[in-house]
């Protein structure tokens, strides 16, 4: 379980300035055939309403997540598309018709062409982004301005109307645009926020920015 503790330091390792690489995730999942389960560890900022962060409020999200990552995609399939498409079926409240004719929208990133489950903004290519269907994890909240974890509700507060949706939504959600019920959580996280995976019997950390075996 995350304690303030661990916000902290979560925090250190990313004002050190030195993050996972592109290169060394291609590396790390260079053998993955289409889909490895791995262990993410990630903290990210939150972001607030204007008048909070005017004021100078700063709040991050540290989570452990059990994640899927990709590459080698033979077929070039769409990954999202795919697995909207089993949780839609699993689920049973759509319509056959509705799943067969699903797909996902275009996006403001492209995936790589060396590793799919990294992705780049398609304006600017040098900002690099791990990109994975989250299956299960935990979270905490961290107050980075008084150094204390605080609840959702608290940090709802601090939110837009949007960002209180998005914090406060179920798992199970209904695509507004073609009506299919799923419970597919896709991530697309900068790379400086990620700040170590395990895949693949191996671990990748911030520091040091090295592949290693576990023990």
């Amino acid at each position: 379980m995350f304690t303030a503790a661990h916000a902290q330091q979560a925090l250190a390792l990313r004002a050190n300035e030195m993050e996972i690489t592109r290169e060394g995730v291609i590396d790390l999942l260079v053998k993955v055939k289409g889909t490895t389960f791995a262990h993410l560890v990630h903290c990210t900022d939150v972001t607030l309403a204007a008048a909070s962060r005017n004021a100078g409020e700063e709040f991050v999200k540290l989570s452990s997540v059990s994640v899927q990552l990709f590459n080698n995609i033979v077929d070039f399939r769409n990954v999202y598309t795919a697995a909207v498409k089993r949780s839609a079926e699993r689920l049973g409240q759509t319509s056959q018709e509705k799943i067969d004719e699903f797909e996902s929208q275009s996006n403001w990133f492209e995936h790589d062409a060396e590793c799919y489950s990294l992705v780049h903004h398609k304006e600017h290519t040098d900002q690099h982004y791990l990109y994975f269907i989250a299956n299960s994890g935990e979270s905490l909240y961290y107050d980075a301005k008084r150094g204390r974890e605080v609840t959702k509700q608290e940090l709802c507060a601090h939110l837009t109307p949007s960002g209180v949706r998005a914090l406060t939504k179920p798992n199970i959600v209904e695509n507004k645009a073609t009506g299919v019920v799923h419970d597919v959580t896709v991530r697309v996280v900068k790379l400086e926020n990620v700040l170590g995976i395990r895949a693949m019997g191996y671990e990748l950390d911030v520091l040091p920015v090295k592949r290693k075996r576990k023990a």
